[in-house]
């Protein structure tokens, strides 16, 4: 393990491509979280002082950082910098000192093989979502998820503002410790659920998800992952009242499927 302090700026423009392991959980953020992040960012603005961001826990993987924890913090920066992107897309007098393709090469895309591709590449849902919001292709109904929320709510901050400058500038002083695994000393997957152990609980729902996708080839965990746990996420986690995998919707699922599989015996968390 190998633990670096750095900024958010330069380890997100360091890095070629994140990538989110099958056993992370989709997005989870809330309004509340996401209103937390932009007040913190403009008091940062505001006093101008250093705001601690926390760490990033990851693994190489050729040219993915994969992410074992940080993971809502990361994407949330990134949609914040997506909604600032396409504010400069639409008009650039909202920044004296950035493009938009500057934005989008700095922070959003990898053009080291000629071609341009998102930064985020996540094995859930999120990640085809996240893809249209940044290519501002139409996102279904179906696929408004907290992800497709949070972005919206960026793009009503941002545009109030007259300049963008400060907000861009103040990922500088957002201090970060980013700390490197070794994935021949350290399990991943372990490290996840001791980490999550300590903070926000797993449901249910999480564990089964970490348990169906533990399989020991990228190719069965890919079969297992489309053909079945895609569906039944894609089925329950919706922005509004459908809330995810957070508010225990696919808990409840297999707690109804098991309850029906067992000729109607009451099946409850214990058992």
């Amino acid at each position: 393990m190998r633990a670096v302090q750095t900024n958010l700026h330069s380890f997100i423009a360091e890095s070629q491509f994140f990538k989110i392991p099958d056993f992370q959980r989709p997005y989870a953020w809330k309004p509340m979280q996401g209103l937390a992040f932009w007040e913190s960012i403009h008091d940062t603005v505001s006093n101008s002082k250093r705001h601690y961001f926390g760490s990033i826990v990851f693994f190489q993987d050729d040219t993915n950082r994969v992410v074992i924890d940080g993971q809502q913090r990361l994407t949330t920066t990134l949609l914040f910098v997506t909604a600032c992107y396409h504010a400069l897309l639409d008009d650039s007098r909202k920044s004296w000192k950035y493009t938009a393709e500057e934005l989008g090469r700095t922070f959003l895309y990898n053009e080291d093989d000629g071609e341009l591709k998102v930064i985020l590449r996540g094995a859930t849902s999120d990640r085809e979502t996240f893809d249209r919001i940044l290519r501002r292709k139409t996102v279904p109904v179906d696929e408004q998820s907290k992800l497709f929320d949070m972005y919206t709510f960026f793009v009503g901050k941002i545009s109030n503002l007259d300049k963008i400058d400060p907000y861009l500038d103040v990922l500088e002083r957002i201090d970060m410790i980013s700390i490197l695994l070794t994935p021949e000393d350290d399990n991943p997957q372990v490290v996840f659920e001791n980490i999550n152990a300590t903070g926000e609980p797993l449901t249910d729902g999480d564990k089964i998800r970490n348990f169906a996708l533990m399989l020991n080839s990228e190719e069965a965990r890919s079969t297992v992952y489309h053909d079945y746990w895609l569906k039944i996420e894609k089925s329950l986690t919706r922005s509004g009242e459908f809330v995810g995998v957070g508010a225990q919707l696919i808990t409840a699922f297999f707690r109804v499927f098991l309850t029906i599989k067992h000729n109607d015996k009451v099946i409850n968390e214990k058992n």
